[in-house]
């Protein structure tokens, strides 16, 4: 394969046969609007690298209201790393807000390139802890901030998702009102626009 994907040029440090194995193990995969890449109750068993699309994870609390929990988007891994690791049915939905086009590793072609090629384990676990890190460390300042600024560092850190999904799962992340998030929209609206003026 002449032509990688970008997330390849993370791994810029490999040498290019070792690409071509990890390559040779994927496939790529397309999901329509509202498809599944991993729904609650099945086991995880692959991970996916988003070329194209937004996929949202959110689960089902205990009143069966949904609870949205991320969004990913191109350039981004999905998987779910505590039922991959467990064998253990997914406690999280992951499906695509938009047309998704992925590339996608089933467990069995991830156990034969770290079999191959140890190194790459270490990369892939690497860019997973930063992940988490990045994810834990959001979560805890959803807790502290007031809700207007929650909004604004949503729209900063997701400029690329906020215009392509439904405001109604943003405000479900953000852990608003629909009618909030309106009104905190509109309120900044009007500031920036004296601010222009």
């Amino acid at each position: 394969m002449n032509q990688f994907p970008p997330f390849i040029n993370l791994f810029n440090s490999r040498p290019r046969h070792e690409i071509e194995i990890v390559m040779a193990r994927s496939k790529p995969e397309t999901f329509d609007t509202g498809d599944f890449f991993l729904s609650a109750g099945q086991t995880s068993h692959r991970a996916g690298y988003i070329e194209e699309g937004v996929i949202r994870m959110y689960h089902l609390n205990e009143k069966g209201e949904e609870r949205t929990l991320g969004f990913a988007a191109e350039g981004e891994f999905v998987i779910d790393m505590e039922g991959y690791r467990q064998r253990k049915p997914s406690l999280r939905n992951w499906r695509a807000l938009t047309p998704v086009k992925m590339i996608v590793w089933e467990r069995e072609d991830m156990k034969w390139i770290g079999e191959q090629l140890p190194g790459w384990n270490l990369l892939m676990n690497d860019l997973v802890q930063k992940v988490l890190y990045n994810r834990t460390i959001e979560l805890f300042e959803m807790l502290e901030d007031d809700a207007t600024t929650r909004y604004q560092k949503f729209t900063q850190r997701y400029p690329h998702i906020l215009s392509r999904v439904p405001l109604r799962h943003v405000a479900n992340y953000l852990g608003i009102a629909p009618q909030s998030l309106s009104r905190i929209r509109q309120q900044l609206t009007n500031v920036d626009r004296k601010i222009n003026k």
